[in-house]
C-alpha cells in the first residue's frame, strides 16, 4: 500500500508540474440583483469581485456582468443604497463558460444614534438564530476526506459526529440518526442516502450530486417552522439552475463512481441541469477484500422556467438504485469478515422523488407552493448459512411512498415586522412483507408478518419576525401544529402544538448575544407505526405517539473581521415519549449504525432521554490566505434506564449509543497560484458505549442459527466503551483553465497515518479444520466460543479524480 502510495502521488506530482496551458485566462460572471421581498431588479447596483478590482455597475432592471475575472472559487460582494451590502457564497470561475451568480438583497434597517448595520460574508439570519451553520461550494467539492459527499462533508461542523464505521450516519447533538430532516429546494427528501437504514437516515453515499450544488445550511437548533421539525436538524441544500447561455458539459471521475453533468437554457426563459452517476465501489471494495460489494447508482435533474420576473416554476428530480451483494471471493477471511459474511443480508433498493415548485412575488413578499411525491422500495434477503438448500433467515420487503403538499406565504409587513405562514398536506403509505429468524432471550423464533398501512398528515405553522433597536435586536416566534389520522392519539393536532422563540442582540459591533427555546414533535418510524404481529393486529397503534423534545439554547459569537467568527453555544435537549421496544427494553433511537430496518418490532412511547453540552467554532475564510475551522463539542447523550412492564421510565440516567463525549474537527484549505488547492482534515471522537454479549445466551444453537449474530446483555447496557477515534485526511487539486474547456485532477487520501480504529470485541462459535461449528462437550446445546477483534477502520485509502468540463 506505501508503495502504490507512493507512486500515485508521483504521477499526480508530475502531470501537475506540466505545462501551464490556459496560465492567466479570465472568466465571466453574469446574473441580476434583486430585492430579497419583491424580487423587482436592483437599479444601478455596485458588484465587485470580493478581494479583487474588477466589478461592474448593474442597469435599470438589475442586471449585470463582470469581465476578466480571475479563474477559481469567488465570491462578489453587492450593495445599493438602502440595501444591506451581502458577500455570496463561493463559486466557480472558468474561462470556457460564463458563470450566472444572482443577488438577492434585503432593506437596511433604519439607523439607531450611531449604529450602522453593514453586511457580514458570515451573518446569521434574521428568524433563524442559532445552531445554523452554512457550507459554501468551495467546502463542499474541495473537503478532504469528503470525497464531494454532501453528509459526509456536514461532519465538519460542530454537534456533528464523526464515526469510525466510514457510515453517513447523522448524528446530531447527541440524537440519533432518526431525528434528522432533509430538504432540496424546499422539496422534502425522505431518503438522502444510498443504501439507506429504513426507519434512520444512515446509508453509504450520498444520492445528492455536488455539481447541482449552490449551497448547505445545516440547522441543529431554532428549526424553521415550515420545515417538518427533525428533532437534531435539518439539512437544507439549495442548488443552482442551469446556464442560460450555453451548453456546458461536465464529466468527473470520482472516488467511487463516474458521473455526467449538464446544464443548457431551455428555450429564452428557460434551463435544465441534470446527471447520472454510475458507482465502481464494488470494485474498491473489491480490492480492500471487504465482505460486502455495493453498487449504486443516480439520476438527479432541476428545470427552471422564468414566465417573468414575478413568477418561476422549477421542477426536481432525484432517482437511486442500488444493490448489494456478499464477497465470497476474499483470500483473507479474518474472524470479523467470515462473521459479516455469516450474518449480513443481500439487499436490493430504490427510491425518487420528483417535485415542484411555484413562487409568485408579489410588491410585500412572496408564494411558494410545493408539490411532490416520493417512494422507497427495500429488500433484504438472507440464506441460512448462505446456502439456498438451507432455507432463509430474512425474506424482507417494503415500500414507502408519499404525496406531499405545501403552501408558505412571506411578507414584509413593515415597521420591522415580517410574517411567514402556511400549511401543509400530506398522503402516506407502507407496506411490508417480512419472514425473519430472532433470538428471543435465547429462544430461535420465526416471525411473519405482512402489513400495509396508509394515513394523512396535516400541518399548519406561522412565525413572526421582528426588528428592532436598528437592527441591534431580532425577535423570531413561531408555532406549528401536527397530526396525522394513524390512532387518536395523533390524530389532535394540540397535542403537537409546538410553539418556539427565539432572540438576538448585537450589544457591540462585533459582539451578538443569542437564545432560543421551542418544543419540537417527530413522528415515529413507518416500521413501528406499520408493524403486525401474527394475528395481522397493529400492535403499536394505541401505544405509539409522536416524540416530544423541549430544546434550548444559549451563545454568543464574536466577528473579529468581516470573513471570521467565533462561537460558543450551549444546548439542552429533553426527549419524552420516545419509543422503546418492548423485546429487548432498549430505545428505537438507538439502533441505526448496524441494522437493516429501524423499528419493525413491539414498542411503547415510554422512553425519556436527555443531551446536553457545549459547542465552540473558529472559523476564517481568510486566515493567511488560508480557510480555516475549529470546531469542538463537549456533551451527553443519555436515556433513562427503562423496564418492561412498568408505567414510566425509572432508573439512572445510561449513556445512549451516540454519547461520544468528545468531538473534534480541524479542517485547512488554501487555493495556491497556477490552479492549485490543498487541504487537510483532522477529526476526533471520543469513544462511543457499547453492550456487552451474553456469552451464555450467544452459545445456544438455536440461538446463533437464528440471526448468526451474539445476544446483548441487556442488564449492562452501554456500561462499556471503545477507545476513541481519530484521523486525518488530506487532499490535493489541479484545474488547468483552457479557453474552451477546464481539466481537473484530485488526490484524496483518508486516514493518511493509519490509524486502527477497533469496534466492540466479536463473539462467534470456534470452527474446526472443515469449516464447521464446534460444539461444547461440556455443555450439550451449546457452541464452543470465540472471541475476535472487531477492526472498523484501519486502511490508507488513496483515490484518484479526474474532471472534465466543457
Amino acid at each position: 500500500m506505501r508503495n502504490y502510495l507512493f507512486a500515485l502521488l508521483l504521477v499526480f506530482l508530475c502531470v501537475g508540474s506540466r505545462a501551464q496551458e490556459g496560465e492567466g485566462l479570465r472568466g465571466t460572471v453574469y446574473g441580476t440583483v434583486t430585492d430579497a421581498v419583491t424580487h423587482e431588479g436592483v437599479p444601478f447596483a455596485q458588484v465587485v469581485v470580493e478581494g479583487g478590482s474588477v466589478g461592474a455597475l448593474a442597469d435599470s432592471a438589475g442586471r449585470y456582468r463582470i469581465e476578466r475575472v480571475p479563474t477559481g472559487y469567488r465570491s462578489l460582494k453587492a450593495a445599493s443604497v438602502g440595501y444591506r451590502e451581502v458577500i455570496t457564497p463561493s463559486f466557480l470561475v472558468t474561462a470556457s463558460a460564463a458563470s450566472e451568480v444572482n443577488i438577492e438583497l434585503e432593506m437596511e434597517a433604519a439607523r439607531a444614534g450611531e449604529v450602522v448595520v453593514t453586511g457580514r460574508a458570515m451573518r446569521h439570519t434574521e428568524n433563524q438564530l442559532l445552531g445554523n451553520r452554512a457550507l459554501s461550494l468551495q467546502q463542499i467539492e474541495k473537503s478532504p476526506g469528503g470525497n464531494r459527499d454532501i453528509s459526509k462533508v456536514v461532519q465538519n461542523l460542530p454537534g456533528v459526529a464523526a464515526t469510525p464505521i466510514q457510515r453517513n450516519d447523522l448524528i446530531v447533538r447527541g440524537g440519533g440518526p432518526n431525528e434528522n430532516k432533509f430538504y432540496l429546494d424546499r422539496i422534502e427528501i425522505p431518503i438522502l442516502n444510498h443504501f439507506t437504514t429504513q426507519g434512520a437516515s444512515g446509508g453509504n453515499v450520498s444520492i445528492v450530486n455536488s455539481d447541482f450544488l449552490a449551497a448547505a445550511r445545516l440547522y441543529t437548533s431554532t428549526f424553521p417552522v415550515g420545515r417538518a421539525s427533525g428533532l437534531s436538524s435539518v439539512l437544507d441544500l439549495r442548488m443552482r439552475e442551469g446556464n442560460s447561455e450555453k451548453l456546458r458539459v461536465k464529466a468527473t471521475v470520482g472516488a467511487s463512481d463516474l458521473a455526467l453533468t449538464i446544464d443548457s437554457p431551455v428555450g429564452k426563459k428557460g434551463s435544465i441541469i441534470a446527471s447520472v452517476r454510475q458507482s465502481y465501489l464494488q470494485v474498491l471494495f473489491g480490492l480492500l477484500e471487504l465482505p460486502f460489494l455495493p453498487t449504486y447508482n443516480d439520476a438527479q435533474i432541476k428545470y427552471s422556467h422564468h414566465f417573468d420576473s414575478r413568477n418561476h416554476l422549477y421542477i426536481v428530480g432525484l432517482g437511486s438504485l442500488d444493490r448489494s451483494r456478499l464477497n465470497f471471493s476474499m483470500k483473507d477471511l479474518t474472524p470479523d469478515r467470515q462473521q459479516i459474511l455469516e450474518y449480513l443480508p443481500e439487499n436490493d433498493q430504490w427510491s425518487y422523488v420528483l417535485g415542484a415548485v411555484y413562487t409568485r412575488y408579489t410588491s410585500g413578499g412572496s408564494l411558494n407552493i410545493v408539490a411532490s411525491t416520493d417512494r422507497l422500495n427495500n429488500s433484504l434477503q438472507k440464506w441460512q448459512n448462505n446456502d439456498p438448500a438451507q432455507g432463509k433467515n430474512i425474506d424482507y420487503r417494503s415500500n414507502e411512498s408519499g404525496l406531499r403538499f405545501r403552501a408558505e406565504y412571506d411578507a414584509d409587513l413593515g415597521r420591522g415586522f415580517a410574517l411567514s405562514a402556511g400549511g401543509g398536506l400530506q398522503r402516506a403509505a407502507y407496506d411490508n412483507r417480512t419472514f425473519r429468524r430472532l433470538s428471543v432471550d435465547g429462544v430461535a423464533v420465526d416471525e411473519r408478518y405482512s402489513t400495509d398501512i396508509s394515513l394523512v398528515r396535516y400541518a399548519a405553522f406561522a412565525s413572526v419576525d421582528k426588528s428592532l433597536a436598528g437592527g441591534r435586536v431580532h425577535v423570531n416566534v413561531g408555532l406549528r401544529l401536527d397530526g396525522n389520522s394513524y390512532s387518536a392519539q395523533t390524530a389532535d393536532p394540540l397535542e403537537q402544538f409546538s410553539p418556539r422563540l427565539g432572540a438576538s442582540y448585537r450589544f457591540a459591533p462585533r459582539w451578538t448575544v443569542s437564545a432560543s427555546a421551542g418544543r419540537y414533535y417527530q413522528e415515529p418510524p413507518y416500521t413501528s407505526m406499520g408493524y403486525r404481529d401474527g394475528t395481522g393486529r397493529l400492535v403499536n397503534r394505541q401505544r405509539l405517539r409522536y416524540i416530544r423534545s423541549d430544546q434550548a439554547t444559549v451563545g454568543v459569537a464574536f466577528e473579529p473581521t468581516r470573513r471570521s467568527r467565533l462561537s460558543l453555544e450551549g444546548f439542552y435537549k429533553h426527549y419524552d415519549r420516545y419509543p422503546m421496544s418492548l423485546i429487548d427494553s432498549t430505545a428505537i433511537g438507538s439502533k441505526g449504525a448496524d441494522v437493516f430496518a429501524v423499528g419493525a418490532e413491539p414498542a411503547v412511547s415510554d422512553g425519556r432521554a436527555r443531551a446536553y453540552g457545549l459547542e465552540a467554532e473558529y472559523r476564517n475564510d481568510d486566515l493567511w490566505g488560508f480557510l480555516f475551522t475549529a470546531a469542538y463539542t463537549y456533551y451527553h447523550s443519555e436515556f433513562r434506564r427503562w423496564e418492561r412492564g412498568t408505567p414510566a421510565p425509572r432508573g439512572a440516567w445510561t449513556p445512549s449509543n451516540w454519547d461520544y463525549r468528545h468531538l473534534l474537527s480541524l479542517v485547512v484549505m488554501r487555493s495556491l497560484p497556477r490552479g492549485w488547492d490543498v487541504g487537510l482534515r483532522w477529526r476526533y471522537a471520543g469513544g462511543g458505549p457499547y453492550t456487552p454479549y451474553d456469552a451464555e445466551l450467544s452459545s445456544e444453537i438455536d440461538s446463533w442459527q437464528a440471526s448468526h449474530r451474539p445476544v446483548a446483555d441487556y442488564s449492562l447496557v452501554n456500561s462499556e466503551r471503545l477507545p476513541a477515534f481519530h484521523q486525518l485526511d488530506v487532499r490535493i487539486d489541479k484545474t488547468w483553465y483552457f479557453r474552451r474547456w477546464t481539466l481537473g485532477v484530485y488526490l484524496d487520501i483518508q486516514n493518511a497515518y493509519n490509524y486502527k480504529a477497533y469496534g466492540q470485541p466479536g463473539l462467534m462459535p470456534e470452527r474446526d479444520a472443515t469449516g464447521q461449528y464446534v460444539p461444547d462437550p461440556a455443555r450439550p446445546g451449546h457452541y464452543k466460543m470465540m472471541t475476535y477483534e472487531d477492526e472498523l477502520g484501519g486502511t490508507i485509502i488513496p483515490t484518484f479524480g479526474i474532471t472534465v468540463g466543457f
